[in-house]
């Protein structure tokens, strides 16, 4: 048995270097235009190559206004102001000063409340997010597992630097490790120090196993309709109130209801999506197999009623129709083959039966006769 170690949390801030300056007098900002020190000028923001020249100023404001911008409960990430590319949070801390940290912790406690319930039982609001450790207890694979720890290492390590998808992650771990996907899962999320990449890879394992206890009172609830108890065979879509004017993003799930504009809609995590498609997805997704059957019956049966009306009913209806003109002819061919049949049967039936019993009355008449005979020829015989 080998334990491992997946822990992903050095690999989003170890290959982080602190940031260089060459020593000039005054550095233009890209967002103000303003001459700052270089001190007071962040650079390289979302990596080695980013071109961003920002001030602090500029930046804690960008961070603040940032945070209003996303509602209470929403996950999102933190772009560079000039490539918009999402940054990993330890990549902002590092390179940002002290005076944007804190802006930056703000944005992180309130992204952070996506992963928040409402107890049951007390009715407080909770976090249920694992807070990040350097020390988690190992997990024991066989060697033939094993063996792809360290690309399931680089995989987590390309995830928390936003270079690897959530789905290409999750993927990978449950085609690689199928029946110990969830083990891994829930031994790497306090390993990882974004906020945000934990938050995305705990909601996306709420999703798939929705049941949990809260952490204040122990009290069971569903994760993603927000409803008391373990709804076990019952969907969550049948725990939703209204829907008319609901839709859910393709990628992160996220219930929305629409406004005004046009119909292309920009999710808080930057997906891009048709509105009508994803309210007919959704809806769709309400119906229940039952209901899905009838309303496959409901499409197929006029088709169906049709061919049956073209090939079944319209041919008899037309011989029916033909037939009329010939009924007094048909009648008397009928009545003739009637007749034909009786005297078939007659002869083939009736009268070899009456002519045997004819015989038969003849030979009882002449029994005595008969019986000497054969008395007769029994005497002969000895």
């Amino acid at each position: 048995m080998i334990l491992v170690d997946a822990a992903p949390s050095n690999m989003d801030t170890a290959m982080f270097a602190p940031p260089t300056h060459k020593e000039v007098d005054l550095v233009s900002c890209q967002v103000c235009l303003d001459a700052c020190a270089p001190s007071a000028v962040v650079s390289k923001i979302c990596g080695r190559s980013c071109p961003a020249l920002v001030c602090t100023s500029c930046l804690t404001e960008y961070i603040r206004v940032r945070t209003q911008s996303i509602p209470a409960g929403i996950l999102a990430k933190l772009d560079c102001p000039i490539c918009i590319r999402p940054v990993n949070l330890m990549r902002w801390k590092m390179r940002c000063p002290s005076t944007v940290v804190s802006a930056i912790e703000t944005f992180t406690d309130h992204i952070q409340r996506a992963c928040d319930v409402l107890c049951p039982s007390c009715h407080n609001p909770t976090d249920i997010l694992p807070k990040h450790s350097t020390t988690v207890a190992p997990i024991k694979l066989v060697p033939s597992l094993a063996k792809h720890i360290p690309a399931l290492r680089q995989l987590c390590h390309e995830y928390c630097c936003h270079r690897a998808t959530l789905q290409e992650l999750w993927t990978f771990v449950n085609a690689t490790f199928p029946k110990h996907s969830n083990q891994l899962l829930q031994h790497m999320l306090p390993l990882i120090h974004d906020v945000e990449r934990r938050a995305t890879l705990f909601l996306r394992l709420m999703r798939a196993q929705p049941f949990i206890k809260s952490t204040c009172c122990g009290e069971d609830l569903c994760f993603n309709c927000k409803t008391s108890d373990h709804h076990h065979g019952v969907p969550c879509t049948a725990m939703y109130a209204t829907t008319e004017d609901m839709g859910l993003c393709p990628s992160c799930n996220l219930t929305l209801v629409k406004g005004d504009g046009c119909d292309w809609i920009t999710c808080y995590c930057h997906e891009g999506f048709n509105w009508q498609d994803a309210l007919r997805c959704f809806r769709w997704s309400l119906v229940t197999q039952r209901q899905k059957k009838l309303a496959l019956a409901m499409v197929i049966r006029p088709f169906v009623h049709s061919f049956r009306l073209r090939k079944v009913v319209l041919p008899q209806l037309v011989a029916q129709w033909k037939l009329k003109r010939f009924k007094p002819h048909v009648v008397r061919v009928v009545a003739y083959l009637k007749a034909q049949v009786l005297k078939t049967k007659m002869r083939r039936t009736v009268l070899p039966a009456l002519t045997a019993k004819v015989v038969l009355m003849d030979i009882a008449k002449h029994t005595h006769a008969m019986q000497r005979v054969s008395a007769y020829l029994r005497w002969r015989m000895r």
